[in-house]
């Protein structure tokens, strides 16, 4: 092939590109869209269960109460599994916790202070969490406030994740083959036209010049090309045509020279004749000669 590149390849690999990037970008999108929606979830439990902490703690009106607060707390998150909550003071002593909370607390109340109830994700001990703090106050004093995170097990939607990235690859995968396999045929199909044309051209002979490519039934995209063969076809076949008139010409021209001096020379050879006559047959055969000569 000469290191070119058929159209039919050319057109095929250009499909397939095409449509994994259409199907990449479509499951990409759907990827972030279902992600958005677990955070919305989440945000919803956490957001919910952070007002019930508010309302709980703002139910306090002495240190005496924090048992009865814990105890409440406590029965809020009864089969709420994976959701964790811890309560501290600002300086760092915990008030309430879930059992086996992992919760990093500088980041826990560096995000109070910056963010409150902005989510947040850590890893800790293998399990990733989604979580908000908060500063709430107290019912005990304006000044009582209390540090309080809410923080969610996502490990689930990272596994649905996993899955759904894993699928959407295989998907691609199996389209982009699907894809290649339809762009060709496709493509081998839309050039018909095209081999259409190289047959009927192939018909074309030095006999043959006055065969035409019927425009009328090539694409579009092809008349113009179809056009431009027949205007060739057409003045090669004038060239071809005063060419060979020229050659019945030059022929036609160069016979009669030719004839005379057959003639002359079989009748000066018919019979012996003087030195004279020889001569004067010799002199008529240059004049001949040299009529050729301009002729040539």
């Amino acid at each position: 092939m000469n290191g070119r590149t058929s159209i039919t390849r050319r057109l095929t690999l250009l499909f397939v590109i095409a449509s994994s990037a259409v199907l990449l970008a479509l499951g990409l999108v759907i990827a972030s869209s279902v992600e958005k929606h677990f955070e919305e979830q989440d945000m919803e439990v956490l957001t919910g269960k952070m007002a019930l902490a508010r309302h709980t703690l703002e139910q306090m009106e002495s240190q005496d109460d924090l048992t009865h607060v814990t105890h409440l707390l406590d029965n809020s998150l009864v089969g709420h599994h994976g959701l964790e909550v811890i309560v501290y003071s600002l300086n760092r002593e915990v008030m309430f916790t879930t059992p086996n909370a992992h919760f990093p607390l500088d980041l826990v109340a560096a995000n109070a202070a910056r963010k409150p109830l902005r989510p947040v994700t850590w890893t800790l001990k293998g399990q990733t969490y989604r979580g908000i703090a908060a500063e709430l106050p107290t019912g005990i004093s304006e000044r009582s406030r209390v540090i309080v995170a809410v923080a969610i097990d996502i490990a689930h939607h990272q596994a649905f994740m996993r899955s759904f990235l894993q699928t959407l690859w295989l998907f691609v995968a199996g389209a982009a083959a699907l894809s290649g396999v339809l762009g060709w045929a496709v493509a081998r199909h839309g050039l018909a036209p095209l081999r259409a044309m190289r047959e009927q051209t192939q018909g074309v002979t030095a006999q043959q010049l006055s065969l035409r490519l019927p425009v009328e039934s090539v694409p579009v995209e092809l008349a113009e090309l179809a056009q431009s063969l027949n205007e060739m076809l057409a003045r090669l076949e004038e060239a071809f045509l005063r060419l060979s008139d020229f050659s019945s010409d030059i022929a036609h021209e160069l016979r009669t020279p030719v004839s005379n001096l057959m003639t002359e020379t079989q009748v000066a050879l018919s019979r012996a004749r003087s030195a004279d006559e020889y001569r004067s047959i010799l002199e008529s055969n240059a004049e001949e000669y040299e009529h050729m000569a301009r002729m040539i």
